[in-house]
């Protein structure tokens, strides 16, 4: 994912001690979701408690990016399984 990121603004994903740096210097998006201390701690949170939850609330921040950076067919390719990746179905936050 971290990947994929860095690559939808242009950018090589940085080495594994570099990311605060990195995303102080230049956020992957706007909005609070995407400053250095918010997603790093989202991510730190995901690996310590990978619930069902933190992950779909992460799908969707990506989500928007993604379409944002021109890509919604991709997503949209999906298709049904868009609304279980979100949680927007019943039951699955």
């Amino acid at each position: 994912m971290l990947d994929a990121l860095f690559a939808l603004r242009g950018r090589v994903r940085p080495w594994s001690k570099y990311p605060r740096w990195e995303l102080e210097l230049e956020p992957l998006g706007a909005g609070a979701a995407w400053r250095a201390d918010v997603f790093l701690e989202r991510l730190e949170r995901l690996l310590q408690e990978p619930s069902p939850g933190h992950q779909q609330q992460l799908f969707r921040d990506v989500e928007e990016l993604v379409r944002a950076a021109g890509h919604a067919s991709v997503m949209d390719s999906w298709g049904p399984s868009l609304p279980l990746l979100r949680g927007t179905i019943e039951g699955t936050t």
